[in-house]
């Protein structure tokens, strides 16, 4: 588990061989977004468990799910499966919502 405060932690993963991995990490509210990304340019099944229920997670697994992938959250889980997105075009609505 990382801990401290406003410290810096790069993650990168590598989509050379299947990954079964485990991070831990403590107040990412805030990070949701970049994680949900990162999942979504893996083009890979993902589970995050205990995902923070804020509106910006809801926008994306819609944007997911127009795009062609599958997301959802069930039983304190949010499944990401970015592997049969097929389209690049997010909705203007669904776009509008995200955070800038």
């Amino acid at each position: 588990m990382f801990k401290g405060e406003n410290k810096n932690i790069n993650i990168s993963v590598s989509k050379n061989s299947p990954v079964n991995a485990s991070l831990s990490l403590d107040g990412y509210k805030h990070s949701m977004v970049q994680i949900i990304a990162l999942t979504i340019a893996l083009k890979m099944k993902t589970v995050i468990v205990n995902p923070p229920i804020v509106s910006d997670t809801y926008v994306f697994i819609a944007i997911i799910n127009e795009l062609g992938g599958t997301a959802k959250i069930y039983n304190k889980r949010l499944f990401i499966d970015a592997s049969t997105i097929c389209n690049a075009n997010i909705p203007f609505f669904l776009g509008n919502l995200c955070p800038r």
